[in-house]
């Protein structure tokens, strides 16, 4: 049977249930088998028959009926027969036997999966013992290393410009020693997240990242126990940290440069200044984080998680945000220069002075959201859902609204002129789905005609002084 909708497959369970069962299923074939071979098809043959008759006696005897008639004699054959033999004869004869090799199978079944359990308890706690041993061995060297070698204060004098030519061979000697045995313990734990993360905390706490200032470039903690960390400053620049927990992790000025984040677990996590150019951050959760100020220059952040999440001053320019939901985030002065903003949820986002321009925000929705005095020239705005959203003071000249729902926005004292109004011998606000309760000021650009329109579409337009931006 094929493999059904999810990655489900009956084949694989049957496979398992026939392995688990065969104990008294094979006992129990055979058996039938057996059965069906001594049975032929009139139902007489080597073990099973028919009834047969095994003696015929005859009896006479005399009755009188009436008066002055003679005597009637009467002659009765009486047969005799024997039962055939039937399949309870059959299962009487070899349900011992059979009984005893079913729980004998029973018995032997039971004693493998004790076996079986047994072995793999003993297993969990062998491989437990031995990253224990690999903990312990890593944490020695670290001593010996911090202890023996006195790096901390080595490192403080570095720092300080008062090392010697020699101090500072043997930080770097040291430093390089480290990440080895690092990185190499981090492979042989690779299926303990919990391990990973205390190998990193110990690094922390250590101060060997800090003040040694060790690089994590490159390290794989895919799926490590992270949360709380602080790894401020940290250089994490390609590092796999897929699926990673990292909530409330403090991450400020850390560079993350072509990280792998997919997955990751970043919620209420503080990363304001944080270098993240490139970074793969699919389907991250990013709720309540602070990105404020950091590098997310074509960053791979679709269908992420940032709700609520701070984003004021983060340069964003050419970041793929498609199908993220950004809803409630603050992008205020944040720099999206040609993002990819397709089918995000920016509902109730504010965007105020935000740059725009040349943005792909078709299919997004807008509602609610403030973009006051953002540059939105030359953006594509098709389709988009801009009900509510305040654009008063926006630059949105050259921007394409054909289909988008306008209704309840406000344009007071927003820059309509060029394409935004008219483009290609057309006037794009007519393309709008909705302009009820769409609110106008700035009107210089709009013919009588094209206004009377507007008008009968709902649009609102306010006498207010013309303000060229």
């Amino acid at each position: 049977m094929g493999t059904r909708k999810g990655g489900f497959s009956w084949k694989l369970v049957n496979s398992k249930w026939l392995k688990e069962n065969s104990w008294w299923l094979i006992p129990a074939f055979l058996l039938l088998g057996f059965g069906t071979v001594l049975t032929v098809q009139n139902g007489d043959g080597f073990f099973f028959s028919k009834p047969s008759v095994s003696s015929t006696t005859t009896e006479t005897y005399s009755t009188t009926s009436k008066a002055n008639q003679p005597e009637k004699i009467v002659e009765r054959e009486i047969v005799s027969t024997e039962p055939g033999r039937t399949l309870w004869d059959f299962l009487g004869l070899i349900g011992v036997p059979i009984l005893i090799v079913l729980l004998g199978n029973l018995i032997r079944h039971q004693q493998q999966r004790q076996a079986e359990l047994t072995a793999a308890a003993q297993q969990v706690i062998a491989d437990s013992q031995a990253r224990a041993d690999i903990l312990e061995s890593y944490f020695g060297q670290l001593s010996s290393l911090l202890i023996d070698k006195n790096l901390l204060a080595i490192a403080t004098k570095v720092d300080s410009g008062k090392a010697n030519p020699e101090q500072q061979d043997l930080l770097d000697a040291a430093r390089n020693v480290i990440r080895a045995i690092t990185l190499s313990t981090l492979r042989r734990l690779q299926d303990s997240d919990e391990h990973q993360g205390s190998i990193i905390r110990c690094l922390v706490e250590s101060e060997i990242i800090g003040k040694v200032k060790l690089s994590l470039r490159e390290i794989a903690l895919s799926g490590a126990d992270l949360k709380e960390i602080n790894l401020s400053s940290a250089d994490l620049k390609y590092a796999n940290l897929s699926g990673a927990k990292c909530n409330r992790a403090k991450l400020d000025n850390a560079n993350l440069g072509n990280a792998n984040l997919r997955g990751a677990v970043l919620a209420y996590a503080s990363m304001s200044s944080a270098y993240l150019r490139f970074a793969d951050l699919r389907d991250a959760d990013l709720i309540c984080t602070d990105l404020r100020f950091s590098i997310l220059g074509s960053a791979n952040l679709s269908s992420a998680d940032l709700r609520s999440a701070r984003l004021g001053f983060a340069n964003l320019s050419s970041a793929n945000l498609r199908n993220a939901d950004l809803g409630d985030a603050d992008l205020r002065n944040a720099d999206l220069l040609i993002a990819k903003l397709n089918n995000t949820n920016l509902r109730n986002a504010d965007l105020r002075y935000a740059r725009l321009q040349l943005a792909k925000i078709s299919g997004a929705n807008l509602s609610g959201a403030n973009l006051s005095g953002a540059d939105l020239s030359e953006a594509a705005l098709r389709s988009t859902n801009l009900s509510g959203a305040n654009l008063s003071g926006a630059n949105l000249s050259g921007a394409d609204f054909s289909g988008s729902d306008l209704s309840n926005a406000d344009f007071r004292q927003a820059d309509l002129s060029s394409g935004c109004v008219y483009q290609s011998n057309s006037y794009v606000c007519n393309y709008a789905r909705s302009v009820v309760g769409a609110r106008f000021s700035n009107v210089q650009y709009f013919t009588e005609d094209y206004k009377k329109n507007l008008e009968k579409r709902g649009a609102i337009f306010e006498d207010m002084p013309v303000v060229c931006l």
